[in-house]
């Protein structure tokens, strides 16, 4: 293991691990309804990204239903599917992961002086890091379950506003340091509803991404990471989120 990769671990391994919010009525346990679950890794963790919805068929999530136990909000991405080619290692690198992951690399000012990252230790937080109970990247979704087609222009989805009261009890009770919404689909409904939550979001238009801030963490809606945009708007994004949180932090 290189030396950079071993500091790296060192910066994104959690003191302490938890995957249990509280946020489930244990009197409806065992109904695991897939509304009560979020993703992957560890609620203590610092960064948190919340895409779109979970993604696969309909066998794909019963098979996620079986294997969570229903009452913690999240779960070891290991524990939901440890036979993934992505978890392997030598996998091929996942276009969503890989930009989330460069988001966090420039968050830690890991980029080297062109702002480039080697691809292995890309590689390594992929299959090693990434959405791990012990480690620190929490990787969540607006929405447990893919939705299906909806007609042109209707964008309400009925369940985003008591997913986004749930994840914003999960933020003030753990403070991560971000929380990223690599959701832009879903914009103005995620708006909407954190402002309704005293959560004011403001638009970059030059960034193409909006921000705001809940107690001492920052909140960021970006575009989904398969996106065609380029690396660099990712990277960008990490290294805003650093110098907002320095600045909203810098008296703790």
């Amino acid at each position: 293991m290189s030396e950079n990769l071993k500091l790296l671990e060192s910066i994104l391994k959690a003191e302490d691990s938890c995957s249990n919010a509280g946020t489930i009525n244990a009197a409806n346990y065992p109904s695991k309804n897939m509304n009560n679950f979020f993703g992957y890794g560890n609620l203590n963790g610092k960064y948190w990204f919340v895409g779109q919805e979970e993604n696969g068929d309909c066998e794909y999530i019963d098979s996620i239903r079986l294997k969570w136990n229903g009452i913690d909000e999240i779960m070891d991405i290991c524990e939901s599917n440890p036979n993934s080619e992505y978890l392997k290692p030598g996998a091929r690198l996942v276009r969503t992961w890989s930009r989330l992951i460069r988001i966090v690399l420039a968050y830690l000012s890991c980029l080297n002086q062109d702002n480039n990252v080697n691809k292995e230790i890309i590689r390594e937080i992929q299959t090693r890091f990434f959405g791990r109970k012990e480690y620190q990247i929490c990787s969540m979704n607006l929405l447990s379950e893919p939705i299906p087609p909806r007609s042109k222009g209707n964008n309400e989805i009925k369940i985003i506003p008591e997913r986004l009261e749930k994840i914003k009890k999960m933020v003030e009770k753990f403070n991560p340091e971000f929380v990223i919404f690599y959701a832009w689909k879903y914009i103005y409904q995620i708006k909407d509803n954190l402002k309704n939550f005293g959560i004011n979001l403001e638009c970059e238009k030059d960034k193409k991404f909006c921000w705001g801030k809940f107690n001492n963490s920052i909140i960021i809606i970006c575009h989904h990471a398969a996106s065609s945009n380029k690396n660099q708007y990712f990277e960008e994004i990490g290294k805003f989120a650093k110098q907002k949180f320095l600045e909203i932090n810098k008296n703790l």
